[in-house]
């Protein structure tokens, strides 16, 4: 078996499969891995997206992506994945607030060219928020990851619409739109996209004493194979201090620490 390349992650903010077709615009913690098709998932503008195995090199063995080849042409040299609510794309759409949604993240990779622009917008109606990241993906044939926190337009230094919309528009999201733009006219380019998750933000949602002065945290809202840090401080405004790292592998996760004695305040952080 091949071993994929590491992952970059990027996080900005804070840092379930379901197995049934959701009803319109139900907003709910998902991924969207693209293991059985499109899902819904489709193009609104440029070239089309399709399922497609990555290299095993980069993606690991059998691992199903959205692709985009991206023509060495000015006028189509861009495409936008799209989720508008048909089908799974369901529970990217509706009341992220409802739902306990406060995080986005996806995975990419370009191979042959760089991106001139690569774009995560959520959108209500004509109201909404945008991140734009084609400088942060600085090499081809790297998977790169990111999360983005939606519990404000500050948190997860969001652009697009005034402050105070920000909280109407979690509240009734029509759309979300990855757009890709190849960097130049010389050569097409190769667009993967995968691990399209909602969520809640990753938190420690209780602390219990075991024996040998060890301390048991249970994270909660973890995303499976991503290592977060364990921060403490004894103060919130004082200086938080990372205490260990902790690879995930399952949605909830007992944490074991040593207890030092004194009190502490804890956290998660992604990297």
């Amino acid at each position: 078996m091949t071993s994929p390349a590491p992952i970059r992650r990027w996080v900005l903010g804070l840092a379930l499969s379901a197995l049934a077709i959701l009803p319109a615009r139900s907003a709910s913690p998902y991924t969207e891995t693209f293991a059985s098709g499109m899902n819904g998932w489709t193009n609104s503008a440029g070239s089309v997206w399709r399922t497609n195995t990555g290299p095993a090199s980069i993606w690991g063995t059998n691992n199903a992506t959205a692709r985009v080849i991206l023509p060495a042409d000015l006028l189509t040299r861009s495409s936008t994945l799209t989720a508008t609510g048909r089908l799974f794309t369901a529970a990217y759409t509706g009341n992220y607030s409802a739902a306990g949604i406060s995080l986005i993240g996806f995975k990419i990779s370009v191979e042959n060219d760089l991106l001139q622009d690569l774009r995560l917008t959520v959108l209500s109606g004509t109201n909404g928020y945008f991140n734009s990241l084609a400088s942060l993906v600085a090499t081809t044939n790297t998977v790169y990851q990111f999360f983005f926190s939606l519990a404000s337009k500050e948190a997860g230094a969001w652009s697009g619409s005034e402050d105070s919309l920000f909280s109407n528009v979690m509240q009734d999201v029509t759309r979300v739109d990855i757009f890709v733009r190849n960097a130049t006219i010389s050569r097409a380019a190769t667009c993967r996209v995968d691990d399209i998750v909602v969520d809640g933000l990753q938190s420690v949602s209780s602390l219990a004493p075991s024996t040998n002065d060890l301390l048991l945290l249970t994270g909660t809202f973890l995303q499976s194979n991503v290592t977060y840090l364990v921060e403490a401080t004894p103060e919130l405004t004082g200086i938080w201090t990372t205490v260990q790292s902790v690879y995930a592998t399952n949605r909830n996760q007992i944490i074991t620490l040593t207890n030092n004695g004194p009190q502490l305040f804890w956290r998660l952080t992604i990297p």
